[in-house]
C-alpha cells in the first residue's frame, strides 16, 4: 500500500489539509533517502515487496516526518515566539530557532525510527548496497 492521505490522517495527531501532504510527503522521503545514503529507493513502495517489515518502519516514519516539517515550516514562518515576558517594567524576550536544530530534530525522529532496520549505516552494507530498485 502506497504512502496515502487517509493512512496518514490514522497516524497524526494534528493532520495537515490534504493539499499540502504530497509536498511535505516528498520532502520526508527525500530527508529519509538522504540519512539512509541512497538505501532505499525513490519510489518507496518498491521497497514493500522485497522488505515489507522495513517498508512498514519506512513508511511511519515518513507520516511523523511530514508532521515535524511542517511544524517546523510554521514555526519558521511566524514571527518569532515569545520564551517570556514580564510584566514588571514589560520586558519581552523572543526565541528563535536555528535552522540547523530544525535539521537535527528531523535526525533525530528518522534515527529513531530507522536505526534498527540498518539502513542508517554509513560503511559499506552488502545487504542494503547490493539491492537492485
Amino acid at each position: 500500500m502506497p504512502i496515502n492521505y487517509s493512512e496518514y490522517e490514522a497516524y497524526s495527531l494534528n493532520p495537515m489539509p490534504q493539499a499540502e501532504f504530497a509536498y511535505y510527503a516528498d520532502e520526508a522521503v527525500t530527508a529519509i533517502r538522504v540519512n539512509c545514503h541512497g538505501r532505499i529507493p525513490l519510489d518507496i513502495t518498491q521497497l514493500e515487496d522485497q522488505e515489507p517489515d522495513t517498508y512498514a518502519i519506512v513508511k511511519k516514519c515518513v507520516y511523523h516526518l511530514c508532521d515535524l516539517l511542517r511544524g517546523q515550516d510554521k514555526a519558521y514562518n511566524q514571527a518569532d515566539g515569545i520564551a517570556s515576558e514580564s510584566t514588571d517594567g514589560h520586558s519581552v524576550t523572543f526565541e528563535k530557532r536555528e535552522k540547523s536544530d530544525q535539521s537535527m530534530d528531523a535526525y533525530r525522529l528518522i534515527r529513531k525510527y530507522l536505526m534498527p532496520t540498518g539502513l542508517l549505516y554509513s560503511g559499506r552494507d552488502p545487504y542494503w548496497d547490493n539491492r537492485k530498485w
